[in-house]
């Protein structure tokens, strides 16, 4: 009894140009920009470069001379027959043979002969065709009407006298500018107290002010701020 047997891919199959954004099986053929061939030793993941031997073996350009070939030996006792194996590579087609000449026509059979036409029946005989009625005598046409003459046109009004345009007015004269008026006094400086709290919208410190981000700062510089 045979046991099941459960193979892989047993036929190279071309896959064209290698791309590394693909995964190939055991057995595919690719080639690279140069025409060089190579065979997947197993199943390839994708991003495997064809320089990886693990999984690439390169089968044209790198095969070396092939040895000569040795005497058969001795045919050894025949066995019992094993199971059956894998399939093996499948063989290349062989080459066509020569076509056969073109045998000679056979004769061709006679034709035969008509069979006899019927006979065409007779024509019926046709219907005798009816007299044509009398035609209605014309009627004379009536008199045309006479057309009566076109009335006179009446006279077209002239036009009415257009009205004088008036003159434009004289321009005024274009006052002179204002005295500009006098700068004001700077006021006095608003009263400071000692450790008073105040915003500026300056990167530094005016003069007479410290940041008060809680630096360290001398008890003698500044006395008035500890008394």
């Amino acid at each position: 009894m045979l046991k099941e047997i459960i193979v892989g891919t047993v036929l190279p199959l071309r896959k064209g140009i290698h791309n590394q954004s693909n995964s190939y099986k055991v057995l595919n053929i690719v080639e690279n920009e140069n025409a060089i061939e190579y065979q997947a030793k197993k199943d390839v993941p994708i991003n495997i470069p064809l320089t990886n031997n693990e999984y690439w073996v390169r089968i044209t350009g790198s095969q070396g001379i092939q040895g000569l070939k040795g005497e058969q030996g001795i045919q050894g006792v025949k066995g019992d027959k094993g199971e059956q194996g894998i399939q093996g590579l499948k063989g290349e087609q062989g080459i066509q043979g020569v076509k056969g000449d073109k045998g000679e026509q056979g004769i061709q059979g006679l034709k035969g002969e008509q069979g006899i036409q019927g006979v065409k029946g007779e024509q019926g005989i046709q219907g005798l065709k009816g007299e044509q009625g009398i035609q209605g005598l014309k009627g004379e046409q009536g008199i045309q009407g006479v057309k009566g003459e076109q009335g006179i046109q009446g006279l077209k009004g002239e036009q009415g006298i257009q009205g004088v345009k008036g003159e434009q007015g004289i321009q005024g004269v274009k006052g002179e500018q204002g005295i500009q008026g006098v700068k004001g006094d700077k006021g006095e400086q608003g009263i400071q107290f000692v450790g008073q709290v105040a915003f500026f919208a300056m990167e530094t410190a005016p003069s007479g002010w410290i940041k008060a981000n809680g630096a360290t700062i001398s008890r003698t510089t500044y006395s008035n701020l500890f008394n």
